[in-house]
């Protein structure tokens, strides 16, 4: 019976470490404008679409990355992210800026 028991968890062990660490970076739009979203990380570049009012979680790898965001294919703002990072779009004046927050 111990044997099995020391197999199985042996088993999920290995299964544990077979299975790729992911993060999350959730990114809210507080504005009335539309705006695409590219996550690069280490593993790859992904872009979304992030509508007015809208809050997404991204899936992306530990090691953190950058999030991009562009209007009519026109880069905006960038910044560096680490797994768990909260970020909020506004507008303050006439920029669009991309905020770090603790929560969402």
């Amino acid at each position: 019976m111990k044997k099995y028991a020391i197999m199985a968890l042996v088993c999920m062990f290995l299964i544990g470490l077979a299975v790729p660490v992911l993060a999350k970076v959730t990114i809210k739009n507080n504005t009335d404008i539309r705006f695409e979203v590219e996550i690069k990380d280490s593993r790859a570049r992904k872009s979304y679409f992030l509508n007015t009012s809208e809050k997404q979680s991204f899936t992306t790898s530990q090691g953190g990355g950058k999030v991009t965001i562009y209007k009519k294919g026109e880069e905006i703002t960038k910044s560096a992210f680490d797994d768990g990072d909260c970020f909020i779009i506004v507008i303050e004046g006439e920029n669009v800026v991309i905020k770090k927050v603790r929560n969402l």
